[in-house]
This record gives structure tokens, sequence and C-alpha cells, in this order.
């Protein structure tokens, strides 16, 4: 609410510095990427492992499907598969590397996801064939390159939280002078 107000006024802190906007921005910029996130995490991609493992069963294929889609997902966008991608940003083999990843990869993860897991679904299409067909629809002119990992979403909401309790209790500390009275 106090960044819109100030937004509308045009109100600038007297000392000249931009750290609270900085904050307000990079807190909002956060929650964004961690919706997206977890709209990938619980939605879309286990959206796609149901319409794989329902093609896995339907075909009497082997459980290596599952990896070998998460492989394909890696290797259209960033031109390696997942294991390749910990080791280069030496992430640990537990780590979920979507959880390094800025809002717009996240999003792109998500729409292949959804567009794959219809090709499975409603076109019997072979998961790892479904996810190249994805990538067409989606990026036909889509270059494979390495995403860039960032801090980890989860650590950085954490680390953001902290920060934005410190800021509202110094606040608090200041809004609770007395006002002239």
């Amino acid at each position: 609410m106090r960044v819109f107000i100030h937004q509308k006024t045009g109100w600038k802190a007297n000392s000249g510095s931009s750290i609270p906007n900085d904050f307000e921005h990079e807190f909002a910029t956060h929650k964004e990427r961690l919706t997206v996130r977890q709209i990938l995490k619980i939605e879309d991609h286990p959206e796609l492992m149901s319409a794989v493992q329902q093609w896995q069963q339907k075909h009497s294929a082997s459980r290596r499907i599952f990896a070998d889609t998460n492989d394909a997902l890696n290797q259209c966008l960033q031109g390696l598969k997942s294991r390749e991608i910990k080791k280069q940003n030496n992430l640990s083999q537990n780590a979920a590397i979507r959880d390094y990843y800025d809002t717009r990869p996240l999003m792109d993860y998500s729409a292949m996801s959804k567009l794959a897991a219809n090709q499975i679904r409603y076109h019997d299409v072979h998961p790892v064939e479904a996810v190249c067909k994805a990538l067409d629809l989606y990026m036909p002119k889509h270059k494979a390159e390495l995403i860039s990992v960032i801090e980890n979403v989860y650590k950085a909401d954490k680390r953001l939280k902290t920060e934005a309790k410190q800021k509202r209790l110094t606040a608090g500390i200041q809004l609770s002078l007395p006002l002239g009275i």
C-alpha cells in the first residue's frame, strides 16, 4: 500500500537512497518467481508426469521413461541433461534445478510441460517425442542454451521474508513515536 501511495504522490526518501524501493522491487519480483515455481511444481509438472504414467502403463514401458522425459525437457531448452546441468552449475545431485531459475525460464518449462502432456494424452505420442513437438509449437526458432541459475527460490523466500520482517520492525519503531500530541 505504501509503495502505491508513493508512486501516486511521487514521494521520494530524503536520503536519496533507493534501498527501500530496490528491496520492494526485489520482493515483488521474487513473489512472481515463487508463484510461477509453485504452479510448475504443483500443477504442470505432475500433469506431464501423470500423462507419462498413463502412456507408460498403456505401452508397458519401463520407469526410465520418466527420467527420459525430464531429460528431453532440459535438452530441448538447454541442450543438456539434468545431471549435466547440475554438474555445470555446481548443484547437488538432489537439487531441483528449476528452484534455481528465474521467472521466464520457469514459464517456458510450464508451457512446454502442458503442451507435451496434451500431445501424450490426446495423440498417444511417445513422451520424449511429445516434448520435442511441444518445443516446436511453443518456440519454433529456439536454440538450446544454458539457463543461468540464480539464488534458490526457497532460500531467497526465507531471506526476503526475514528482511521484510526486519524492515517492518524498524518502521514500527519509527511509527510508534508520538505524532506531535
